[in-house]
């Protein structure tokens, strides 16, 4: 019998029980990153053999027979009669070809999946019995009670899924033992207390989801610990304090959701570093101060939601990276318009300022500058340096590729400054190219009305 331990959860269904049904417009290979590795493991464990607890000499295994005792606990403890599906529990020798199992050759138990299958009830003490487990997955079943403790002894677990329940009290600082741990999930119950900071013990961890329970105290700094993080859902809690500037220190991360909290102070400017970021929800909480310009750094990202905040002052002209893609800071009073990103897109209204000058394409080798950008008038001036001594040509180019002007010089200077004509360009964003004869850098530019 093939046992599926491969599709917990499908990734459009993850980000909507995250609250993220936005994430429905996006390429959702954000999520799927992350579970690289983990679905390998997934693979690996739907491959093991089913066995009879048996040791080389034909005599029963007792660390298998604890297995199978701790398995009938968890049937009668969450009414496994009325399971959707208990095809072979509590028949034969072995708990190998039970619906949801999967064991070694040894008939050792090292997978339990039972997601979406009507267990009621709590979860037995006995579960640690089951030592050699390295996937548990509960996950959509209507399980009350705490969450044990002591599941915090089965340190083999690699996978933890305990999301969607009815689960109350607190989150086990125990779990910091789990230092085998891939992914926490225990997004959607009922969890109360603070977000423990000795989880930053789970340095493996690449996905740990806290989300839509009633979690309260600060994001814990110490999180920044955890090198190999990749996603970390924060959302739909009662969080209170700063962001931690620490989170600028997970160098993998791609995705974070702490929208819809209580969140104060402003956004870290450090927040820029995360050069792999492709998401990034901070919306509805009580942030202030300005927008870092420092996000603009985030050539990765493609969806970004500060809205419904208390933002203010202008909106940074790097932030024209992200004119097409799914950006929300509607509803921050203090951002002009209220924060109309379309605007800013379309004519570079509520921008900081036309005097300062937008560096947008630096480097040791050749460097490009817009004086002024977005573009008020039919000029602009474009600053060269780095090409001194050879031709240049510059192209202007609308979204769709077409070409919108052009010009060049036979040799540029030190500093080479060249007026271009943009009066015929489209409104909007448009995209320079500046190129030498062993060089070229693009940047984009937005022409005001």
């Amino acid at each position: 019998m093939k046992l599926v331990l491969s599709k917990p959860i499908s990734s459009t269904r993850l980000a909507q029980a995250h609250g993220l049904s936005s994430l429905s417009g996006l390429n959702l290979h954000i999520v799927q990153a992350a579970r690289s590795a983990i679905m390998g493991l997934l693979v690996m464990l739907s491959m093991a053999l089913p066995g009879f607890a048996k040791n080389p000499s034909g005599q029963t295994n007792a660390l298998a027979v604890q297995d199978f005792m701790a398995l009938v606990d968890l049937y009668n403890a969450t009414d496994g009669p009325n399971w959707t599906n208990n095809s072979g529990w509590l028949t034969g020798d072995s708990p190998c070809g039970w619906y949801g199992i999967v064991c070694q050759p040894n008939g050792r138990v090292i997978g339990l999946d039972l997601h979406n299958n009507n267990l009621t009830g709590s979860l037995p003490t006995t579960l640690p019995l089951l030592t050699k487990l390295k996937v548990f997955n509960v996950h959509k079943n209507k399980l009350v009670g705490t969450i044990p403790t002591n599941l915090s002894q089965l340190v083999n677990l690699q996978l933890l899924y305990l999301s969607n329940n009815q689960f109350v009290g607190t989150l086990p600082s125990e779990f910091s033992a789990l230092t085998e741990l891939l992914l926490l999930d225990v997004s959607a119950n009922q969890l109360t207390g603070t977000i423990p900071a000795s989880l930053s013990a789970l340095t493996k961890a690449k996905q740990l989801a806290f989300s839509k329970n009633f979690f309260t105290g600060t994001i814990p700094p110490s999180f920044g610990m955890l090198a190999d993080l990749q996603v970390l859902y924060l959302n739909d809690n009662l969080l209170t304090g700063s962001i931690p500037n620490e989170l600028s220190m997970l160098a993998k991360l791609q995705l974070l959701s702490a929208g819809k909290n209580k969140l104060t102070g402003q956004i870290p400017a450090s927040l820029g570093v995360l050069s792999e970021m492709l998401a990034l929800y901070l919306n509805d909480n009580q942030l202030s101060g300005s927008i870092p310009s420092s996000l603009g750094n985030l050539t990765k990202l493609e969806v970004l939601y500060l809205n419904k905040n208390q933002l203010s002052g202008c909106i940074p002209a790097s932030l024209s990276l992200f004119c097409g893609k799914l950006v929300n800071i509607k509803g921050n009073p203090g951002l002009p318009g209220g924060g109309d990103f379309d605007a800013f897109c379309s004519s570079g209204s509520g921008s900081c300022g036309s005097a300062r000058q937008a560096f947008l394409a630096e480097g040791t080798g050749l460097q490009v500058a817009v004086q002024g950008n977005p573009v008020i008038g039919s000029e602009m001036v474009v600053e060269v340096r780095g090409a001194e001594g050879l031709p240049l040509v510059f192209q202007l180019r609308d979204t769709g590729g077409k070409l919108v002007g052009e010009q060049s010089i036979g040799s540029a200077g030190s500093v080479e400054r060249q007026g271009l004509k943009v009066g015929h360009a489209p409104a909007g964003l448009l995209l320079l190219q500046v190129s030498s004869p062993t060089q070229s850098k693009t940047i984009k530019v937005i022409k005001n009305q």
